[in-house]
């Protein structure tokens, strides 16, 4: 290619080599073209497989890890989970058949027996709670509930400073609870009966 540029400097009116370098050209052009297209081509390929991916993952359908029932296509929680689907004025208690009884074991209210009735019902040291214990100077105002979810019994710290355990594991956030477990809220411990 050089050679040619170098001998139409000296001869301009060499018809061969400015023929020469128009085909180098074309063929410079057409390969960079190739190269584009194959590259345009892959991206494509590529985006298409990633959306077919994020499609499928939208169309399966998840199940709730609390009450097990399939969540909704484009809903993030289950009805279980979110708050304003538990009034307890508007929702029917699935699978009423099985009672909750929580025991104290321990502490200032040792022996007392409570039995959950409601949907929700909230346990801590303000008298508003449905489960009171405000001689536990460790409970938060409101400090934990429980849940009746599909015929089962969640959990839930409200983010308190002392927490709540269960079996002597801190729980995070919601955690199922079965016959025998002891929930342990401030100094209070108590025993979960259900029946």
């Amino acid at each position: 290619m050089n050679n040619v540029q170098e001998s139409l400097k000296y001869n301009k009116e060499n018809v061969q080599a400015k023929k020469l370098i128009e085909k180098i050209n074309q063929r410079s052009f057409r390969k960079r073209i190739l190269i584009t297209s194959v590259i345009s081509l892959t991206a494509v390929f590529f985006i298409l497989i990633l959306a077919t991916y994020v499609s499928a993952r939208r169309r399966k359908s998840k199940k709730c890890n609390l009450c097990g029932s399939i969540i909704p296509r484009g809903e993030q929680i289950c009805d279980c989970q979110n708050p304003n689907v538990f009034d307890n004025k508007t929702v029917e208690l699935k699978n009423r058949q099985l009672s909750c009884a929580l025991i104290v074991e321990n502490g200032p209210y040792k022996g007392q027996r409570y039995e959950i009735t409601e949907i929700e019902t909230f346990i801590g040291s303000d008298d508003t709670n449905g489960i009171s214990l405000p001689e536990d100077a460790a409970i938060s105002r409101r400090h934990a509930k429980i849940r009746s979810v599909g015929g089962r019994y969640v959990l839930t710290d409200l983010k308190t400073t002392n927490g709540t355990l269960v079996n002597g594991t801190p729980i995070t956030s919601q955690c199922s609870i079965v016959s025998g477990d002891l929930i342990t809220i401030g100094e209070t411990e108590i025993k979960v009966r259900l029946g």
